[in-house]
């Protein structure tokens, strides 16, 4: 009986371990999903703020350029 009840015990430590293992595997690729959704909203959010400020100093330019003004 002693036999049993240890190898009982064994196999639920190995599980409890094998599950440790999935959660910290499973915690550790929501982590890098969520880095790099963030990095890639900021290059995002970068690559538009610098298109739309090109497109406003074009624009000032041109209007500068219209109204004889240097800017």
């Amino acid at each position: 009986m002693l036999s049993s009840e240890r190898s009982f015990h064994v196999k639920q430590r190995s599980l409890c371990l094998g599950l440790a293992v999935v959660v910290v595997v499973v915690v550790v690729v929501v982590v890098v999903v969520v880095v790099v959704v963030v990095v890639v909203v900021v290059v995002a959010a970068a690559t538009a703020a610098a298109v739309v400020l090109k497109l406003l100093f074009a624009i000032k330019k041109s209007e500068g350029k219209r109204t004889g003004l240097n800017v």
